[in-house]
């Protein structure tokens, strides 16, 4: 990964990573923009044409040229970068508008989430999770002991993961003195 604060004597534009790490992304992603950004500014500058005269109807033709080597998503993602980099431009008061800002490119499939449980819901599972030690007549056993110590561990698992947000990753972790 890029160390950006090395970089910046480097760059000929340090403002627009500046730009993306302000707005939070992530170093791939923002080398992602980057690159796709000097690609366009590439072709712009072999049709003649500065960054900032460009309008909606060159971007469109851009994308053309972009349709035989690249799928839908990837001209999605193109477009994307190219309207952060004039947003970018229209923060540093270069320019007004956004030329891509009305671009869409339609066909392109999206992530779809799974179905996600209702406040309510995840309540309710956490209240009704069975406990083992109901069973009276058990509870001098061994092994009975042993799983209600296992039944007790997996509420506070559950009780973590519903009202403190943890995923598995984060509870892999844990330790018996956290």
């Amino acid at each position: 990964m890029p160390n950006y604060t090395k970089m910046k004597e480097n760059r000929k534009e340090p403002e627009f990573t500046d730009y993306l790490l302000q707005k939070g992304y992530s170093t791939n992603t923002i080398e992602s923009y980057k690159k796709d950004v000097d690609k366009f500014k590439k072709w712009a500058k072999q049709e003649n044409q500065t960054v900032e005269n460009i309008r909606q109807g060159d971007i469109l033709f851009y994308i053309q040229t972009k349709k035989s080597t690249n799928s839908q998503r990837s001209i999605s993602l193109i477009i994307n970068s190219i309207k952060h980099y004039y947003n970018y431009q229209i923060a540093s008061n270069i320019l007004v508008e956004n030329p891509a800002r009305q671009i869409h490119i339609k066909g392109v499939k999206r992530k779809s989430l799974y179905h996600i449980l209702r406040k309510e819901e995840l309540e309710s599972l956490y209240e009704n999770f069975e406990n083992t030690d109901k069973e009276k007549d058990k509870r001098n056993q061994n092994w009975f002991k042993a799983s209600a110590l296992v039944s007790k561990r997996n509420k506070v698992i559950l009780g973590l993961m519903i009202y403190q947000g943890l995923g598995t990753a984060e509870l892999n972790r844990l330790f018996e003195n956290d």
